[in-house]
């Protein structure tokens, strides 16, 4: 199973170590190097790419990003990666949003056969860190 990961800060980065540290095969995107950097350096499983389009052949994208128009402007509209995944994937946010935003990017993700699920894990980051990080979804 192919694993992609866009946001590697405070929340995003433990998760995403976490599943690198687990043997999980995981490509990592975030705008600051330094955050890949930190999460390869965990494991040899991990791979940093340039764009979060090279994650459009994954079997699972998760996303943590800050805000809703964050969310937005990386996974729908005309550039999206939702636009650019194969049917049959799934798409995982782990993202604080609102209930609109994840039923827009659930209505989104479903017109183009993509799985979608809202997992927002609130401001749990010792939890994260400690790998006992509980998802929750809608």
């Amino acid at each position: 199973m192919k694993i992609g990961y866009i946001g590697l800060g405070l929340m995003g980065g433990p998760l995403a170590r976490n599943l690198i540290r687990a043997g999980k095969e995981v490509k990592v995107f975030d705008l600051n190097e330094e955050s890949i950097k930190r999460t390869l350096a965990v494991g040899t499983t991990g791979v940093g790419v340039k764009s979060a389009d090279e994650l459009a052949d994954c079997d699972v994208v998760f996303t943590s990003l800050p805000l809703p128009v964050h969310i937005k402007s990386t996974m729908i509209g005309e550039n999206g990666l939702l636009n650019k995944m194969k049917e049959g994937s799934v798409y995982i946010d782990v993202s604080t949003i609102d209930p609109q935003t994840a039923q827009e990017l659930e209505d989104f993700a479903a017109a183009r056969g993509i799985g979608f699920m809202g997992c927002p894990l609130g401001k749990v980051l010792l939890k994260q860190k400690s790998r006992t990080a509980y998802f929750c979804w809608w």
